[in-house]
C-alpha cells in the first residue's frame, strides 16, 4: 500500500505587486504555520521518504519546512514544474511517475487543483483547502502508476486553524 500526503503552501505574501506569482514569497502567517504544521506532523509521528514541490517559492518554503520537523532530509525533496498550479489530471501524471521504493510521498502545491484532487482521490469531502491544510490518503494500490481516481481512503485532514476550531 502507497500513501499521499497532499499539503497546501502556506500562506504568502501579496506586498510586492511587481513579483512573478510564482516568486511570491512566505508572509508572517505563513511562516508562523508552516513550522507549527510540520510539529504536529513529527508530534503524530508522520513521516515521508520522499517530496515533491511545486517550484513557486512559497510551496518550496513550506515543504523545506516541514521536512525539516519531520525529519526528511533535504536530498528527498524534489522541485517539480508540472505541479505549479497543475490541475488533477497533472497531478495524476506526476504521481503516476514516482519511483515504487517511495512508500509515503508528500506533494506541495496550489489550489484549486489540491482540492479538487483531494476529492477525487478517495472518499473525502473537503469543500476547500486551506494555506498549510494537508489531506494524507492511504492507496490502495502497490504501484504508483495505478493511481486513480478513488484509490484512497482519508486518513486525515488538518490545517492550521483546526485547534482554534475545536
Amino acid at each position: 500500500m502507497k500513501q499521499i500526503a497532499l499539503m497546501r503552501h502556506a500562506k504568502s505574501s501579496w506586498d510586492n505587486a511587481e513579483l512573478a506569482d510564482i516568486d511570491r514569497p512566505l508572509n508572517r502567517r505563513g511562516l508562523r504555520d508552516a513550522p507549527m504544521m510540520g510539529q504536529r506532523l513529527a508530534d503524530m509521528g508522520f513521516v515521508a521518504d520522499y517530496i515533491v514541490t511545486s517550484p513557486a517559492t512559497r510551496a518550496a518554503v513550506t515543504a523545506r519546512t516541514i521536512a525539516e520537523k519531520i525529519g526528511v532530509s533535504s536530498s528527498a525533496i524534489k522541485l517539480e514544474e508540472d505541479i505549479y498550479l497543475a490541475d488533477p489530471v497533472t497531478l495524476y501524471q506526476v504521481m503516476q511517475q514516482l519511483d515504487d521504493s517511495h512508500q509515503t510521498v508528500m506533494l506541495f502545491g496550489h489550489n484549486p487543483g489540491f482540492t479538487m484532487l483531494a476529492n477525487e482521490i478517495g472518499d473525502a469531502s473537503i469543500d476547500h483547502m486551506p494555506t498549510c491544510s494537508i489531506a494524507v490518503f492511504n492507496l490502495k494500490i502497490e504501484t504508483w502508476s495505478r493511481i486513480a481516481r478513488g484509490c484512497g481512503e482519508l486518513v486525515f485532514f488538518d490545517y492550521p486553524k483546526s485547534i482554534r476550531e475545536l
